[in-house]
């Protein structure tokens, strides 16, 4: 029985694949740095982080972009003693650039980046023999860019995920960019493209046709989509064809897998990509969302997991008795600070802002720079949430000398969306909400400490911030709805997940520092 997630918080579009004994994912990053995730199994049940590849400048510059920009979808695969990675980077939604990174070993070093095209996203590369081939979702970046506005045009439609919904609902006057999933051939040889894009399979009537895998197994082509658009409708598409060119004929019982009118605690199901094991078994790997109520509270993210398959008249089948969901049981991560910055933290945009994060003499230091919502400098360091209850808790030293520097602790979705405590000069304390861009001040008060013991709780879809005073925790503000800080409620665009955030911020450009020596997280219902 395969117990879901196999990556738990925010890694979505897990791409899978098998060398030998060992199994590897990749993952989204978004606009988090480094990018890519790269998690390891010898067993496909318990998976380590063990790189991210895109980790310096020449690989990844992602300053100034947007909330649910970055590095979108990465394809792994393995040929002839060589890894090979194609991954999207999103400048703008009608601006995507896609590379190609090579390697000997998994573990690098890595290629300087190969670029491929423009004017698509979700690129999956395919070798046959001597011949490579990149699957791409085509898309109209003139219309993604303005998909925004179309939100906001109609009403009804409060997301992207929606918008196909709507088309199946006959509103017509929405134009969606999605135009089929294109084959386009590689010459490594020579590190570029040959020729045109050909469109090989417009899609299903379930629409947003993307995340392309293409597979052979005799005398059949399998191309196995991601459709219904990344939302409550998401599915995983199969079709097949004796020719790599098409016509591609559907499966029979498609989608092959969904959550789709599923009573589940897994929803939003979809994005496949399928392994077989040395014992000739089939499992896919798929993302999906846990959230607190139907289309309500993913505040982890798109998650990765694991179903198998099994091969029936020359289709694919999905097991749904093969896989359950882990119980939100008692964990603990502790993180500290003592020779370099733990693996899971990762920071925002560039590599330049990792500049601003020092460990030395057990203390993390941050040098303060832009506010909390700057897509530039910011000083921040975070690292995900994982379940659906937990307090996480931070000892921080902070001295201001005048009001423009302020530190603390925030739960964070992105620069458009985050619940921070923040202290600042003349021992002011500030609890603030970030709606969508719009900050809100929920509370102030006041403390007489330079070091400060404060975490922050999830309970019973809550969430709560405590300063330590006396030797006792006391409750800033009420608790209030952690719903927000999910995917369902960043507009017009939410793909990433909640992070436990530690940050430092210093407008008047004196670079003020704050220090923390540990982040613990209690997960779990008595954490």
């Amino acid at each position: 029985m395969i117990n879901n997630p196999i990556i738990k918080g925010f890694h979505p579009d897990p791409n899978i694949l098998r060398v030998e004994e060992d199994y590897y994912i990749v993952t989204s990053t978004f606009q988090w740095y480094p990018g890519i995730e790269i998690h390891h199994s010898k067993n496909l049940t318990d998976w380590e982080l063990i790189n991210r590849p895109l980790d310096n400048e020449r690989f990844l510059e992602m300053t100034g972009e947007n909330p649910g920009c970055g590095v979108w979808a990465p394809n792994i695969t393995y040929f002839d003693g060589e890894f090979y990675i194609v991954y999207s980077d999103c400048k703008t939604f009608g601006s995507v650039h896609n590379y190609l990174i090579t390697s000997k070993s998994i573990n690098g070093p890595w290629s300087d980046p190969i670029y491929l095209c423009s004017g698509a996203f979700d690129l999956s590369m395919y070798h046959e023999d001597d011949e490579k081939y990149l699957l791409l979702c085509e898309h109209d970046g003139k219309t993604m860019a303005n998909m925004a506005n179309i939100v906001e045009k109609f009403p009804s439609i409060r997301s992207f995920n929606a918008i196909t919904g709507a088309l199946l609902s006959g509103n017509r006057k929405i134009l969606v960019p999605f135009h089929g999933i294109a084959l386009l051939e590689y010459d490594h040889a020579n590190k570029r493209v040959i020729g045109e894009r050909k469109i090989i399979f417009e899609g299903t009537k379930l629409g947003a046709t993307e995340g392309p895998n293409l597979y052979k197994k005799g005398d059949y082509y399998y191309l196995i989509t991601a459709e219904g658009g990344t939302g409550y409708r998401h599915a995983v598409t199969m079709a097949r064809s004796k020719s790599i060119l098409g016509p591609y004929e559907v499966h029979p019982e498609n989608p092959i897998l969904t959550s789709t009118g599923k009573k589940s605690a897994m929803q939003r199901v979809g994005h496949g990509s399928i392994v077989e094991t040395k014992d000739g078994e089939i499992y896919m790997s798929f993302l999906f969302s846990r959230p607190f109520k139907y289309k309500k509270g993913s505040i982890l993210g798109r998650e990765s997991g694991l179903i198998k398959m099994k091969w029936k008249n020359d289709w694919l089948y999905t097991d749904y008795n093969s896989m359950t969901i882990t119980s939100q049981g008692m964990n603990r991560r502790e993180y500290n600070f003592k020779s370099e910055l733990p693996i899971d933290f990762q920071w925002l945009r560039t590599n330049s802002n990792k500049s601003l994060l020092n460990v030395s003499d057990n203390q993390l230091s941050i040098v303060g720079k832009e506010w909390i919502d700057s897509p530039f400098e910011q000083g921040l360091a975070g690292v995900r949430m994982m379940n659906h209850e937990f307090e996480a808790e931070t000892l921080m030293t902070f001295r201001p000398k005048n009001h423009h520097q302020t530190a603390g602790i925030a739960a964070f979705y992105s620069i458009n969306l985050y619940l921070y405590l923040s202290f600042g000069f003349n021992g002011e304390v500030t609890l603030r909400k970030c709606l969508n861009g719009i900050e809100k001040i929920l509370w102030t008060g006041k403390t007489d400490l330079e070091t400060s013991k404060i975490k922050l709780t999830v309970r019973n879809q809550k969430i709560q911030f405590w300063i330590e005073k006396n030797k006792r925790y006391e409750a800033v503000y009420k608790p209030i709805s952690v719903h927000f800080l999910s995917d369902e409620t960043s507009k017009p665009y939410g793909f990433t997940g909640g992070f436990i955030a530690l940050c430092c911020q210093d407008l008047s450009g004196r670079n003020k520092k704050a220090s923390f020596s540990y982040l613990k997280i209690m997960e779990g219902k008595n954490g």
